[in-house]
């Protein structure tokens, strides 16, 4: 009975602490398993040029890229109805590697541009929410959320090439993974971001974190350390770099830059 109770709390820390995407990892949590994630793509439609797509007699989705991949250019108009709406998977694995938005844009949906090698992206001003793992696993260098984002879902922009981010003013919670394993050095949230969740920034090379106060952040947010289970005195546990957020709850989380020596150190120092 003792050996099953801690392989079951073996099994429920591995799970916990999985920093993925969901998809990559087989976790189910927002999204569905699909050995065939097509099948999730909407049926139907009609198509102008690369894409199908979809009316509601006042605007456009856009359920599925047809092209060969390179840089797509999507329409402002079809059938002339503004473009509004990127659906989930829509883009997804199609060899993009570059996209050009229009203004219409309001909505980007998960998994909408995941699996792809792009490495720019300027997103649209209208653009209010950017779905879950929306740029998984791409080659984005930078990325500027505009002001218009409310919104941006779990692991939006993990696994690229990030080394600068900039969050607009109306996005309050930094969700889980949204800017995982990246190569950001340096971060600032701004005053606006309230909440920080789980593994949001996991993975980079941060040596540098400039914060407000009073910013509620879950555990491993800014870990750069692999999550490994271990046995100590007969009990599971797990071995884990936290040391920014202890760092700034020993600074009664304080508004300030926070910086450390190089990323081996889990000792943060408050400038």
């Amino acid at each position: 009975m003792k050996n099953h109770i801690m392989l079951l709390f073996l099994a429920v820390v591995v799970g916990i602490f999985t920093i993925s995407c969901p998809e990559n990892d087989l976790l189910l949590e927002n999204e569905l398993l699909l050995d065939d994630w097509e099948s999730e793509i909407e049926s139907g439609g009609k198509v102008f040029g690369d894409f199908r797509y979809k009316d509601n007699d006042e605007t456009i989705r856009i359920i599925r890229y047809l092209g060969t991949g390179g840089i797509v250019i999507i329409p402002e108009k079809i059938d002339e109805m503004p473009v509004t709406s990127l659906e989930q998977y829509a883009f997804r694995s199609t060899k993009l590697t570059g996209v050009i938005f229009p203004d219409s844009i309001i909505s980007v949906g998960n998994f909408a541009f995941a699996f792809n090698k792009i490495t720019n992206v300027q997103l649209p001003n209208n653009v209010k929410t950017i779905g879950s793992c929306a740029f998984l696993n791409n080659q984005l260098t930078n990325i500027t959320i505009p002001a218009s984002v409310t919104t941006i879902g779990d692991y939006a922009f993990s696994e690229n090439k990030l080394t600068n981010i900039t969050i607009s003013n109306n996005v309050t919670t930094i969700e889980n993974g949204t800017f995982s394993k990246n190569q950001l050095t340096s971060v600032t949230i701004p005053d606006n971001i309230t909440t920080i969740k789980s593994v949001a920034f996991f993975g980079n090379q941060l040596i540098s974190i400039t914060i407000s106060a009073d910013v509620s952040i879950s555990e491993f947010a800014f870990s750069n350390a692999v999550i490994v289970p271990i046995i100590t005195g007969g009990y599971y546990g797990h071995l884990e770099e936290n040391g920014f957020t202890d760092a700034y709850r020993y600074n009664h989380m304080q508004a300030g830059k926070y910086t450390r020596q190089n990323v081996q150190l889990p000792v943060w120092t408050k400038q």
